[in-house]
């Protein structure tokens, strides 16, 4: 290298670590692609390029533009002077456990070897050594290349694999990077777990994915360049075979021009959220209970259906109410009741045409809505397989429960228009059955609108008779044909309303069972018998053992306790004794539906009630009753005796009842024989 090719860019002092002042001088040569550093003794007058090969007072290092430091020294052992020199080689430069390999690479070069490289772990990590020797005078060049900043480079890159993979098992969704050829570039252990080990080395998008959504797959991962990502839920194949629902989410990362590089993204197991999700909505839908369609599903099935419909065929609805039903689950308890309802709704199941739809409309009630019917008739028979399957009794809980509907019928194509004005027409039809006496259908026509009406009217106005003072009582004499004497009355309840008059008791008596103020009007009945009775006694019109009658409704005889409490009540209050009061228990109600009857009505009579069967001879009469109950009167209803004509068979039966009662020691009342 000549004179003519360097350029001295500086020159500066530095101190050796043994203190002694020396001169660095910095030159280029070679167009200032290379750098050398000159480091002299101040006392030395030596120019580098007439320097010694094995001058230990000057040191020659070049430096070329990408940091690589070429350092030369004498010969074998001079090149400890670099150590004397600048304190930097062996001891700061080269980790003690590099040592003897880097002696060592001194000496293979020197016996002949052309290259040794060696790493640097200590205190200057990332300087990379190539020593070599220059012949002939076997001058030792060592080769420093900085490579500390990828060295940093490479540990940061290290480490943040490092946490990728922590997070990437840490997150319970499985991770993947795959290349954009559809190599797979990462797989999560928790992503191999799921789809099989295969993932790891052969990414088959669609393999993996259920046949029926592979064309959804298909479209997201084809619309990648325009979408950038994509989030898809598809049934992917597990390690064991099966396939589950699965979310997949994942980006497009491009290079620099714009080209695909790979795509990263995750894949989460949903099946259980899935199932969640169709658990609620098939909840929001379906009854919990019998697992039928609910009220919001029937009546958009039914409009749906309503719209589809073609003339002349017409789509029916059947609205079904339970009869008494509130009294088995007040009798019997929920449990019981809920079993029935069950029950129920898989015998209707049972009944009808494949075709039709049932759902639990609320409570005790079901709609049938039944397409293609072509006239009434044909809904009435539908409504006959619904009563015939409720013939054979419900066996509940070991218990033997009873249960009638009442029905009512509504078609389209006549007034009704919509789906809820179908069901309120059958709805209506219902209430008509059971106020003609239950247990029956009856088909909707205008008429019965307008009787809805009044009922809705009269249901409004009995909430409200008692504070309004509108119920009275009136009384029927019973009368002892052996002295001719009154010896009690039975108190009749009248409702007064101020638009509709007179109303019977047949006909607010249901209603007041069915809303719930039975109870209510009981316990006025009561309380007003006692008050006029008071007052009777008061007079002189009767003596202290004049009794009077009274009707319980079979709801009543349910909470025995109440009935008894508040009856006393009334009797104190006018000092009247319980053997002034009787009950009267109409035998239009089955009483076997009474759980446990014969102990609540001996309560009853244990407080020094009396009791009374009444209407004996209709509904359910069974001689039964008398064995099984503490009664102390019979009372014959009016249809069995205005039939008491001369060899009449109804004259038989009451002789018969007669005799029969004297003998237990009833006493007999006979209705409608003044």
């Amino acid at each position: 290298m000549s004179r003519a090719q360097m350029a001295s860019i500086g020159t500066t002092t530095v101190r050796s670590l043994a203190g002694q002042l020396m001169q660095l001088t910095l030159l280029t040569f070679g167009q200032q692609s290379s750098y050398m550093l000159a480091l002299l003794d101040p006392t030395t007058t030596l120019a580098i390029a007439e320097a010694t090969p094995g001058s230990s007072i000057r040191t020659r290092i070049e430096c070329d533009g990408t940091g690589s430091i070429t350092a030369t020294d004498g010969p074998p052992g001079s090149y400890a002077s670099i150590e004397m020199e600048l304190g930097l080689w062996a001891e700061n430069l080269i980790a003690p456990s590099d040592r003897a390999e880097y002696h060592l690479a001194i000496q293979q070069v020197l016996g002949g070897e052309p290259y040794v490289s060696l790493q640097s772990t200590g205190a200057a990590q990332g300087l990379h050594f190539g020593v070599t020797v220059v012949q002939p005078d076997k001058t030792v060049i060592i080769d420093l290349h900085d490579r500390s900043h990828q060295v940093a480079a490479i540990d940061s890159l290290k480490r943040s694999q490092a946490q990728f993979d922590q997070l990437s098992e840490t997150l319970p969704v499985g991770v993947f990077v795959v290349e954009g050829e559809g190599r797979t570039k990462f797989a999560s252990e928790k992503l191999r777990e799921m789809l099989g080990p295969r993932i790891a080395t052969e990414f088959g998008w669609l393999e993996s994915i259920h046949p029926d959504d592979q064309a959804l797959a298909a479209e997201a991962f084809a619309d990648l360049p325009k979408n950038r990502h994509f989030n898809i839920e598809i049934r992917s194949k597990q390690a064991s075979g099966e396939y589950a629902w699965s979310r997949w989410v994942g980006s497009d990362v491009r290079d620099e021009d714009g080209l695909l590089e790979y795509v990263v993204g995750f894949v989460e197991d949903i099946s259980e959220w899935r199932e969640l999700n169709h658990q609620i909505a098939h909840q929001a839908s379906f009854d919990g209970l019998t697992d039928l369609p609910n009220r919001i599903t029937l009546v958009t099935e039914l409009r749906d259906r309503l719209e589809a419909q073609k003339p002349p065929k017409m789509t029916g609805v059947l609205f079904v109410d339970l009869d008494g039903f509130k009294l088995i689950n007040d009798t019997q308890g929920h449990s019981v009741g809920d079993i029935v309802l069950l029950e129920v709704a898989q015998r209707f199941r049972r009944a009808l045409r494949p075709k039709d739809l049932i759902g639990r409309f609320g409570g005790d009630e079901f709609v049938v809505v039944a397409s293609d019917i072509t006239d009434e008739d044909e809904a009435k028979a539908i409504g006959r397989r619904l009563h015939d399957i409720l013939s054979t009794p419900v066996l509940a809980d070991g218990r033997i429960i009873n249960v009638n509907a009442s029905l009512g019928i509504a078609l389209s194509g006549l007034d009704a228009s919509s789906s809820e004005q179908l069901i309120g027409d059958a709805d209506i039809a219902m209430y008509e059955a059971k106020a003609t006496g239950r247990n029956r259908s009856v088909v909707f026509d205008a008429t019965l609108r307008a009787r809805a009406s009044q009922r809705f009217d009269m249901t409004a106005g009995l909430r409200h008779a008692r504070r309004r003072r509108e119920l009275r009582l009136v009384y029927q004499p019973i009368v002892d044909l052996q002295t001719d004497t009154m010896v009690g009355a039975e108190a009749l309840v009248r409702w007064e309303h101020p638009a509709m008059g007179v109303v019977s008791p047949t006909a607010f008596i249901p209603l007041a069972e069915e809303i719930g103020l039975i109870d209510d009007v009981g316990e006025w009945v009561v309380e007003q018998a006692c008050a006029d009775l008071d007052r009777l006694r008061g007079q002189g019109g009767v003596d202290n053992d004049f009794t009077l009658s009274v009707n319980a409704s079979a709801q009543q005889f349910t909470n025995v306790a109440m009935l008894a409490t508040s009856s006393l009540a009334s009797l104190n209050q006018y000092g009247l004794k319980p053997s002034n009061l009787r009950f009267e228990l109409t035998e239009s109600v089955p009483l076997a539906e009474i759980p446990d009857a014969a102990n609540r009505i001996r309560q009853l009579t244990n407080y020094g009630f009396g009791l009374a069967i009444d209407d004996f001879g209709t509904g359910y009469s069974s001689l039964g009753y008398l064995t099984m109950l503490p009664f102390d009167i019979l009372k014959l209803d009016l249809s069995l005796t205005a039939q008491l004509e001369p060899g009449s068979p109804a004259l038989a039966v009451v002789d018969s009842l007669t005799r029969m009662s004297h003998e237990m020691g009833f006493k007999i009342v006979a209705e409608g024989i003044e």
